[in-house]
């Protein structure tokens, strides 16, 4: 079980492979790749702590929607990188986390989309409202 060495709890976390690699594509420098497969390797193995979560914006200032979602930034605390989380609830109904989408958080370049831009395309299959 994810976390049981590890006191408290651990909400299991979920990558869909194809998802990760299509976020992975989209990474403009090694570090990012690299820093996103460790996270991945090490959420998989521990799980991820209640307490190392930040809410999500409801509604956000750049058009994003992202209701009960959370996220995390790589590298901790406050990394250039982000993985946006969507809790759900398996089948034997214990709660996970999904992820959504990895990504930087505020990038530079034009027409680079955020973390939160990629997890809102995701959950509603449509671009944010600007």
């Amino acid at each position: 079980m994810p976390g049981a060495s590890r006191p408290g709890a651990h909400f299991r976390v979920d990558f869909d492979d194809a998802t990760f690699a299509e976020d992975l594509e989209h990474t403009s420098s090694d570090t990012g790749r690299e820093l996103a497969q460790r996270e991945r390797d090490k959420l998989t193995d521990e799980g991820l702590p209640p307490d190392q979560l930040k809410r999500c914006d409801t509604e956000a200032r750049d058009g994003t929607s992202l209701p009960g979602c959370v996220k995390i930034y790589i590298p901790r605390p406050d990394g250039t990188w982000g993985i946006v989380f969507q809790l759900r609830i398996a089948s034997d109904r214990r709660p996970f986390l999904a992820c959504l989408a990895f990504g930087t958080r505020h990038p530079t370049s034009p027409g680079a989309l955020s973390v939160y831009q990629i997890a809102h395309q995701r959950i509603h299959s449509q671009p944010p409202r600007r």
